[in-house]
């Protein structure tokens, strides 16, 4: 997938969507970003970011623990992540109304 990413002061766009990310977490789904893309390594951003704006994580070390962990369930948790970012956006959509 070729998306589209831009990191912000506190978020990361993907194709269009904005997560909003703890300053540790952004810091080190960046580095993971650059590096992936220095090695030519795809990555999918969009689970990274949507793990992240659920999981706010409080240090780096934590951000990295997750990573790590992360990207070694991944293929197993990309739709679990999905549908619980879904459902979160949904609840706070109806709690707006």
């Amino acid at each position: 997938m070729n998306a589209k990413i831009q990191f912000g002061e506190n978020w990361v766009k993907v194709n269009g969507s904005i997560f909003y990310l703890t300053p540790h977490a952004l810091r080190v789904v960046k580095e993971f970003y650059e590096e992936a893309k220095a090695d030519n390594i795809k990555v999918d951003i969009e689970y990274l970011a949507k793990a992240f704006e659920l999981l706010k994580p409080e240090s780096e070390a934590e951000a990295k623990k997750f990573i790590d962990i992360l990207n070694e369930i991944y293929p197993e948790t990309k739709e679990i992540i999905d549908r619980i970012y879904t459902n979160k956006n949904a609840y706070n959509t109806v709690r707006e109304l």
